[in-house]
């Protein structure tokens, strides 16, 4: 069973606030289903789940709390890193490697696009 954190700066952020509930609701439940690096497959099928539509899911991409990758149909948590710790014993590396070699992570923690530094 795979256990989950949340930063306060992240999820009291007046960024993350100032989205709509369905939207919060949505980061949560992505963050529960997510994998050992933060991605989530069926993103849009978990909105569905906890009653949210699509538009949640753009909110949280237009807000940049998620990194959505179209063609794969899965997101990644851009703060994963900054919420989870996991021992490198107890990870189970992600799938999606092809993904995961678009990204880097800076000095706080944050997942940010290898094509583009400022997001």
């Amino acid at each position: 069973m795979a256990k989950r954190m949340f930063d306060t700066k992240i999820i009291e952020s007046d960024a993350f606030l100032s989205m709509s509930f369905a939207a919060r609701c949505v980061y949560f439940s992505l963050n529960a289903a997510a994998d050992d690096d933060g991605f989530v497959n069926a993103a849009r099928g978990i909105a569905r789940k906890v009653g949210a539509n699509e538009d949640s899911i753009n909110e949280l991409i237009d807000n940049r709390f998620i990194l959505d990758f179209p063609q794969a149909r899965i997101v990644c948590i851009k703060h994963w890193n900054m919420n989870n710790t996991i021992r490198s014993d107890r990870k189970t590396p992600t799938g999606y490697t092809d993904e995961l070699e678009q990204l880097w992570v800076d000095s706080a923690g944050v997942y940010r696009w290898m094509e583009r530094p400022d997001d």
